[in-house]
């Protein structure tokens, strides 16, 4: 059986999309460490007025697994989650931790902030091709995944693509919802940029607040352009530094 976890969807999409921008050959391509990486990522300054920065990994709000059985969406989606069953075959891992051909760790970094308004947003970077090019197979294949689970209840999952903001290279935005009808009706988005400067990939996701009649609001437009123009300028700080 092979599992669906929302988490993973969310994941997918934050690192997702600009594969088809990655038209440089390697020469021509930024080499950057992990740790240059990190250095270049969003700080909490950056992100504004009352939000914290996550210990570790976030991996967004977790909300469980969906059975393979309990879904409906396209043939396409269903082969590319069978291709991405995990050894014990319960669950689709699009992003287990990528190596080159030498079996080393492709360089990578994350960041995650909070604020007590349910806001979150990430950030990461990657020079990993391959892992773009099983995200943006996904986005195409997987545009709307209905679901139907004793533990999940019932709901739907959407993508929309989009043109980004002007940064980097090429830039992608992918907007997600989330709609739940059972146990209860819940319907919460989020917006995901991506871009490429010089073969490195970025990504900045943010979520919406949750109001006090626990309805989440959209993502903050203005919000997410700031934080998207201050990642590539600090991508480009690190390129500049690397050269």
């Amino acid at each position: 059986m092979v599992g669906l976890s929302v988490v993973v969807l969310l994941v997918v999409v934050a690192v997702a999309g600009g594969v088809v921008l990655l038209t440089r050959d390697g020469d021509d391509r930024a080499e950057l460490s992990s740790a240059e990486m990190r250095r270049a990522l969003l700080e909490v300054d950056d992100v504004g007025d009352g939000f914290t920065e996550e210990d570790g990994d976030s991996g967004g709000a977790d909300i469980g697994e969906i059975p393979s059985e309990d879904v409906e969406t396209s043939d396409e989606c269903v082969a590319l989650l069978e291709e991405y069953e995990d050894a014990d075959g319960d669950e689709a891992v699009l992003f287990a931790p990528t190596t080159d051909e030498d079996g080393a760790s492709l360089p990578s970094a994350e960041v995650t902030f909070d604020d007590d308004d349910g806001v979150e947003v990430n950030q990461g970077i990657t020079a990993d091709v391959d892992t773009v090019v099983a995200a943006r197979r996904f986005v195409e294949a997987c545009e709307e995944i209905a679901y139907d689970g004793e533990e999940e209840g019932v709901g739907e999952i959407t993508f929309a693509v989009d043109d980004g903001p002007d940064v980097g290279d090429a830039s992608i935005r992918v907007d997600i919802t989330v709609s739940t009808t059972e146990p209860v009706e819940v319907e919460a988005g989020l917006a995901a940029v991506l871009w490429e400067r010089d073969g490195i990939v970025s990504s900045v996701t943010l979520s919406g607040a949750i109001d006090d009649d626990l309805e989440v609001e959209d993502p903050d437009e203005d919000l997410l352009e700031d934080l998207v123009q201050e990642a590539d300028e600090r991508l480009q700080e690190a390129i500049d530094e690397d050269g």
